[in-house]
């Protein structure tokens, strides 16, 4: 049976077609939500948030050996994230980068500042 889906009342069956189609539809959910909210509800939740405070929770401070065993635990076969580096690179890398990332991982975790391209999700359709 040939793989299809419905769209707009447009039957799709190339498997390039379907993959775009689903990556745009899951793309888009965000966006799509937040469109739909009533604009004072965009901003309303901040009332019920209280001031940010930078001391409110602790986290210990990571090694360099807690890098180096979540970078060796990298599957070889996933795709890479939003700075292309791919696992197998990183492995490779990861006695020359691993005091550098200790120090920016602690620094993000004591400021309480993660860097935006952490905070994207990159959509893959399998």
């Amino acid at each position: 049976m040939t793989p299809k889906i419905t769209d707009n009342n447009e039957e799709i069956t190339e498997p390039h077609d379907i993959s775009n189609r689903l990556t745009n539809y899951f793309c888009s959910i965000g966006p799509t939500l937040v469109q739909s909210l009533h604009p004072c509800a965009q901003s309303e939740f901040k009332k019920y948030c209280p001031l940010p405070c930078k001391d409110s929770m602790f986290c210990d401070p990571v090694t360099p050996d807690e890098i180096l065993r979540i970078i060796y635990n990298f599957p070889y076969n996933k795709v890479p994230g939003s700075d292309n580096i791919s696992s197998k690179i990183l492995k490779e890398i990861s006695d020359s980068i691993v005091l550098p990332l200790t120090y920016l991982f602690n620094l993000s975790l004591n400021t309480g500042n993660v860097p935006d391209l952490l905070k994207i999700a990159k959509v893959v359709p399998i």
